[in-house]
């Protein structure tokens, strides 16, 4: 018995005094939001360490996610993302909502929607719905209520525009998007953005 209590009160121990994963990001709200499942209320906690591995979901606010390397993410209300390792640094995957991000040039910070590679541009927009991802040209945009670029769908099948991103500049217009091809083709753009759910 007084052994077992021993073992108890040493795992305990060892688990508070194990270092957690170093953060990688603060991220800051005006209301609650989930972190790996975890209700945490804004008052009292004005930035929220994040590490890889985290999985972000805001309630009835807005989000904003700051990254060691400076880049921003901000997070639109009802929305969910993972912060995950890459080779490369860290990436903010989106898994459903949306998002915009303005990134740091020389930045090891990236973002991308559902199971598709990071999006080579240094800002702009994400929304998920379901199965289908698009991203917003212009920056500071969550949809096409406060963005007026014209989205482009993301899929698998419509990865040769990210690669003629690639080489055009940030500043200016960006290429012409190809049209788009979806697997549901047809489908409404979502209607989730920062201001209106």
């Amino acid at each position: 018995m007084k052994k077992s209590l021993l073992l108890m009160s040493l795992s305990a121990v060892l688990a508070v005094c194990s270092p957690a994963p170093d953060p990688v990001a603060t991220l800051t709200s005006g209301g609650a939001f989930k972190v790996k499942g975890v209700k945490i209320t804004a008052a009292g906690v004005p930035d929220w360490p994040l590490s890889a591995g985290d999985v972000i979901s805001t309630l009835d606010s807005n989000a904003v996610i700051k990254f060691t390397d400076g880049s921003r993410v901000t997070i639109a209300r009802q929305t969910s993302a993972l912060i995950e390792k890459t080779q490369a640094g860290i990436r903010v995957r989106l898994q459903k909502g949306s998002m915009s991000f303005r990134l740091a040039r020389a930045g090891k910070t990236e973002v991308s929607g559902l199971d598709l590679p990071a999006v080579p541009r240094t800002e702009g927009g994400l929304t998920v719905n379901g199965t289908n991802a698009w991203f917003f040209p212009a920056a500071g945009g969550f949809s096409a209520e406060v963005n007026p670029a014209a989205p482009v769908v993301m899929t698998p099948f419509n990865l040769g525009y990210l690669d003629s991103l690639r080489t055009a500049p940030d500043s200016g217009t960006p290429p012409v998007a190809p049209p788009p091809i979806t697997q549901n083709p047809g489908g409404p753009l979502p209607g989730i953005s920062a201001t209106h759910p």
